[in-house]
């Protein structure tokens, strides 16, 4: 048997770009998906004060202009997989009907 209890739980519903002030929602799911947010917690002898907590949130669009130089952007290894076998499965000749695929109706 399971017993549960009642719980508050908050839900993010927008975002404001710390640079440019864009707001973001979900209502624009590409710019809310690919936005930026950081929570970091320093550590000893961090320059931001030992135990301090850093927050940014920035839109794609600040993060590009600020951030390009040195991200290196590349697509999933698993994405490059999938197409590499697509692509192999399209090149194969077409050897004909595969019975164990076929659909059997009585």
């Amino acid at each position: 048997m399971r017993e549960y209890r009642p719980a508050t739980v908050l839900e993010l519903v927008a975002c404001t770009c710390d640079r440019c002030q864009r707001r973001l929602t979900a209502d624009e799911p590409g710019e809310w998906q690919e936005r930026l947010s950081l929570d970091h917690l320093c550590g000893f002898d961090s320059i931001f004060g030992d135990g301090n907590l850093v927050y940014l949130d920035l839109c794609q669009h600040c993060v590009r202009e600020l951030l390009g130089a040195w991200l290196r952007i590349e697509p999933p290894a698993d994405s490059r997989e999938a197409g590499e076998f697509a692509q192999a499965l399209a090149n194969m000749p077409n050897v004909g009907k595969d019975e164990d695929f076929e659909r059997r109706h009585e």
